[in-house]
């Protein structure tokens, strides 16, 4: 049997699909998500990744990890886990790979350990608009480093646009605007060639975020404070009388 795997790395998460022989990818279901969150969890031999993780840094556990992108700036900054003491930046490595083991067991209904599939193992990266060029340097090269040497990167906008071109929606003579929203902030790119790098690129911080949200939010807000307003009337009346 044939199998690629496909990781989506944002900032804030990854998801995993996985693709059998020639057929569609699926997603890779794990406790009822193919998304998980970049929260850690390491002490002795445990290593937790995702919402349970998520739990213990909420509670200022010290073995807990999150804002991944982050803490790997700082080179000092080590966790330990089977006794051996590791960078920080292999978190990550670490919780995909624990996800891959799930999909060797779960999918592939195999026992076998991660390690004997690491030299044949087809991984391939999507990065999110988040991510920047040095950061997806650094994830495929740990990744390369531990011995998985059939990996790949996926391009977004190649593929995005191959779609839109092979339907007409689009020819190599447009210039395109392409905008994302991701955890609230606004990205956009502007292509004066599909073929070729975007000729600018811009974020802006809180922009990105579903207008209906905040519209929702304020007719809650409004709503309860008439409903305040109301129920202050009625107890003065009854004071009153």
């Amino acid at each position: 049997m044939q199998y690629r795997m496909l990781v989506k790395i944002s900032r804030r998460s990854v998801s995993f699909w996985y693709q059998n022989n020639t057929n569609g990818y699926a997603p890779l279901i794990i406790k009822d998500s193919s998304e998980v969150l970049l929260y850690f969890y390491v002490n002795g031999n445990d290593f937790i990744f995702g919402n349970a993780a998520r739990e213990l840094f909420n509670q200022h556990h010290p073995n807990a990890y999150s804002n991944y992108f982050e803490i790997i700036k700082d080179p000092a900054r080590h966790f330990t886990i089977y006794g051996n003491k590791k960078p920080v930046k292999q978190l990550l490595y670490y919780g995909v790979e624990q996800c891959l083991s799930f999909f060797i067991n779960t999918v592939l209904y195999k026992s076998d350990s991660i390690e004997s599939y690491r030299q044949h193992f087809s991984l391939h990266f999507l990065y999110d608009v988040d991510i920047e060029e040095k950061e997806k340097a650094l994830i495929e090269n740990l990744f390369n480093d531990a011995g998985y040497i059939n990996t790949g990167r996926v391009n977004y906008d190649v593929a995005l646009f191959e779609v839109l071109t092979r339907y007409g929606v689009i020819t190599s003579r447009n210039h395109l605007l392409v905008l994302n929203g991701l955890n609230g902030t606004l990205y956009l790119r502007v292509f004066e060639n599909y073929r070729q790098q975007p000729l600018s690129t811009l974020s802006m911080d809180g922009q990105g975020a579903d207008p209906r949200v905040k519209l929702l939010a304020q007719m809650i807000i409004e709503y309860i404070i008439e409903q305040q307003s109301f129920l202050s009337i009625d107890k003065d009346k009854e004071m009153s009388g």
